[in-house]
């Protein structure tokens, strides 16, 4: 599954240091490849972290990892995960926006695998 983490404008250092507690935390070393995503050339944004894209296994393992660098810095902006078409917008760290963001997250990507059953369900 792939999440593509970003934040509002003008939050560029919040997000370079979640890529970089993503990175180094080793459960998610485990099931994820992390990578910064760049501004497109001649935009301006020389060499800043625009967004975070995330390729998981397991989603409730990045989230963890999200809620534990949220822990450590309350006053982080909040940040948005999209997966496929879904985004969440997250505030906080709270234990019920987190399992609410992974059964949404985990949703969107169902919802790009086709569903072809009924017309040969016989």
């Amino acid at each position: 599954m792939l999440v593509r983490i970003s934040a509002a404008a003008r939050q560029d250092d919040a997000l370079l240091d979640l890529y970089r507690w993503l990175r180094q935390d080793e459960d998610v070393k485990r099931v994820a490849r992390v990578s910064p995503g760049s501004a497109e050339p001649g935009s301006g944004a020389m060499g800043a972290v625009e967004y975070i894209n995330v390729v998981c296994s397991v989603l409730g393992v990045v989230i963890s990892a999200y809620a534990a660098w949220r822990s450590a810095r309350p006053s982080a902006p909040p940040v948005h995960l999209t997966v496929n078409a879904t985004t969440v917008v997250l505030k906080d760290a709270s234990a019920e926006a987190l399992r609410a963001a992974v059964a949404r997250l985990q949703e969107g990507a169902g919802e790009a695998e086709p569903v072809q059953r009924r017309a040969d369900d016989g």
